[in-house]
């Protein structure tokens, strides 16, 4: 089983939601890849301020994906015993 890790992170882009996170969660799925297990990891501090207004809310976390690469002998077998008449 071949697995891959993908740490994520939303932020502000040009003055509007990002959501990073969600952008490579579709990403991995278009390229054949499973989620296998999602970890959500906590910054330690406060995030660096870029603006003097805040507008949104502070990112304190980031996300750890973990994907893994579909078995295709395993797919196979589904879709085989899902065909009616076989």
């Amino acid at each position: 089983m071949v697995s891959l890790a993908v740490k994520t992170q939303d932020e502000i882009e040009t003055g509007r939601q990002k959501r990073s996170s969600i952008e490579g969660f579709h990403l991995a799925q278009e390229i054949g890849l499973l989620d296998q297990d999602l970890f959500i990891l906590m910054r330690e501090g406060t995030p660096p301020l870029q603006h003097r207004d805040q507008h949104h809310a502070r990112k304190y976390h980031s996300y750890l994906w973990v994907f893994r690469k579909h078995d295709v002998r395993m797919l196979r077998k589904v879709q085989s015993s899902a065909t009616p008449g076989k």
